[in-house]
């Protein structure tokens, strides 16, 4: 039998083992929390836009089609939402000559949800639509 019939690793060989397992290791969890956060913020966005949805769905359903503005939280106080109703007049109508009455009144409405992301700063989104509010109705 030699000498050394039997060899290890050199305490160097660990030691640089050890720091690319490290390195790794870092690698992975950097990915795997930028991959959480994007989850988290895909359904802060989701979430948002289904209030969005349901305040559109419910302009004239709660209250009457008016021009004003509305605004409150959501029950768990995540979102913050703001409705906008304006009149709105088509371009192709903008000319049209004096005492032309068009035969529909249309309101553009307006939501815009906000709410605090986790981390980052504040976003919103906002989704627009038109409602008819009637034949010639002031």
């Amino acid at each position: 039998m030699g000498a050394r019939a039997v060899r290890g690793f050199t305490l160097l060989e660990i030691l640089v083992a050890f720091v690319v397992l490290a390195a790794a290791a870092g690698v992975l969890y950097r990915t795997f929390s930028v991959g959480l956060s994007s989850v988290d913020m895909v359904g802060g966005y989701s979430d948002a836009i289904a209030v969005a949805e349901a305040k559109l769905g419910a302009l004239g359903l709660e209250k009457p089609l008016v021009v004003g503005e509305d605004s409150g939280t959501t029950e768990d106080q995540r979102f913050e939402w703001r409705v906008t109703l304006q009149d709105y007049t088509p371009p192709d109508q903008a000319e049209q000559p004096m005492g032309f009455v068009s035969p529909v009144k249309l309101l553009k409405a307006t939501v815009t949800v906000s709410w605090d992301q986790r981390g980052t700063s504040k976003r919103s989104i906002e989704l627009s639509t038109l409602r008819n509010i009637g034949m010639n109705n002031p």
